[in-house]
């Protein structure tokens, strides 16, 4: 689901995204922490505490800190 809409972030060293859902009309946050391998999904506070706290990163950066969205890292859920 990764799409143009998506940013990019570090969140205490691990991989976060904001992804605007188009037909429901917000942003969905996913993340992954420590060893996990999957996204997780956020919620609003969550959201927010990125937003603040973490890095937000352009593409290149990103895929090259965590690596790319669907070959290193697990494609991103849809809702």
């Amino acid at each position: 689901m990764e799409a143009e809409d998506t940013l990019y972030f570090s969140w205490d060293g691990d991989p976060a995204v904001f992804s605007l859902n188009r037909e429901a009309g917000f942003d969905e946050v996913f993340f992954i922490r420590g060893d996990s391998r999957d996204w997780a999904e956020g919620d609003g506070p969550l959201y927010a505490e990125i937003a603040i706290n973490g890095d937000r990163l352009s593409k290149p950066d990103f895929e090259s800190t965590f690596g790319i969205i669907g070959e290193d890292l697990p494609t991103l859920p849809t809702t």
